[in-house]
């Protein structure tokens, strides 16, 4: 009797056993996995939270500043990428030397790390001959001259400003103004005389 009540209890707990495996097999992905889902669903808030903040109407006309921590959340990768993309502005589609612009590439440079790949040695010079060439076809008059041209004066003498910084971190700083092929730091400060019949009234 007792061998018989034995063999009826291991029966009973075998049958238990395959029931509670049916059960796991059969049950919902919210009753086996609710951290995994509050997971998910907590990637999914705040996913959606990010697209409803960002609003392109936001972004200023000229773009941000580039701050300090703007700065820092960008990789030496990045950093390179984003030089490149204003010296083919610059030299390439020959967009003006603007005030962010200028500020941007002056960012940008003090954001790299040495030793620079050759990519970044010919970037840093074509900025360099660029800011020569332009600073040879700018136009100025005598300082205590007052006449008609008086605001275009005073923007192109802001222009030589960010020239000339950007003359003196790329070709003294960065070492790119070599005297090799003519084109040395001796030749980099010329300005074109001024041109006083064109600014006649």
């Amino acid at each position: 009797a007792m061998g018989e009540g034995k063999k009826n209890g291991d029966a009973s707990d075998a049958k238990y056993a395959v029931q509670t495996d049916k059960d796991d097999a059969t049950a919902s992905p919210t009753s086996r996995q609710p951290s995994q889902l509050t997971s998910s669903s907590t990637h999914d808030d705040t996913h959606q939270r990010s697209k409803q903040i960002y609003d392109p109407a936001s972004v200023p006309p000229c773009g941000h500043p580039p701050s300090t921590p703007l700065l820092l959340q960008l990789d030496q990768v990045l950093t390179r990428r984003l030089f490149h993309h204003h010296v083919d502005y610059l030299c390439e589609w020959k967009f003006p030397l603007t005030h962010n612009r200028s500020a941007w590439m002056y960012a940008l440079l003090a954001r790299m790390e040495k030793p620079w790949h050759r990519d970044e040695c010919v970037g840093v010079r074509r900025v360099l001959r660029e800011c020569c060439l332009r600073r040879r076809e700018l136009v100025l008059l005598p300082a205590d001259r007052e006449g008609s041209s008086n605001k275009n004066e005073k923007k192109a003498r802001e222009e030589l400003a960010l020239l000339n910084t950007l003359i003196a971190i790329a070709g003294i700083y960065y070492e790119q103004g070599s005297s090799r092929g003519g084109d040395g730091m001796d030749s980099l400060f010329g300005i074109s005389p001024s041109r006083s019949g064109s600014h006649e009234e």
